[in-house]
């Protein structure tokens, strides 16, 4: 059975708790995107999403707000 349009590939599922420390980590320690996303596995778009939903700030990210 092939793969339908709506359906896309989640190879790497879920966010474990330690990716989610992980990714804290070196956002924390302003490591690069494409750094963050080749030690976890992951795409940077997947990186920028979930530091973007749990409001982590990454390197070169620009935050936006009242002066």
């Amino acid at each position: 059975m092939g793969v339908g349009w709506m359906q896309r590939d989640r190879s790497k599922g879920r966010w474990t708790r330690e990716e989610l420390k992980q990714l804290k980590q070196l956002a924390a320690k302003r490591v690069d995107l494409n750094a963050i996303a080749k030690e976890l596995g992951r795409t940077p778009g997947a990186i920028r999403t979930k530091a973007t939903q749990r409001a982590i700030p990454l390197k070169g990210s620009k935050k936006i707000g009242l002066v």
